[in-house]
């Protein structure tokens, strides 16, 4: 998946869990389902962005069962199962 607002970053999504994948122009969050109503985020990937390039990725987990990494060489956003 290429994000949308900075096309030279992808995302290569692992996992066989179900999850959603959110992007907004400062981060990208793993989102999974708690009931019908509600998501629980599992994993955030924060940017840190000059002169709208990413220069820099920290990244938040929320979960035990996802692992998201960012290699900034070569612009990927890993996601994987954990458990």
């Amino acid at each position: 998946m290429q994000l949308r607002f900075y096309p030279d970053w992808k995302v290569d999504n692992q996992s066989k869990k179900e999850i959603a994948i959110q992007e907004d122009d400062t981060s990208v969050s793993v989102i999974s389902p708690i009931n019908n109503y509600a998501f629980g985020i599992l994993a955030e990937a924060h940017f840190v962005v000059q002169n709208q390039q990413i220069v820099d990725v920290n990244i938040e987990h929320h979960s035990e069962e996802i692992e998201m990494t960012a290699n900034q060489e070569s612009h990927i956003i890993m996601i994987r199962d954990i458990t």
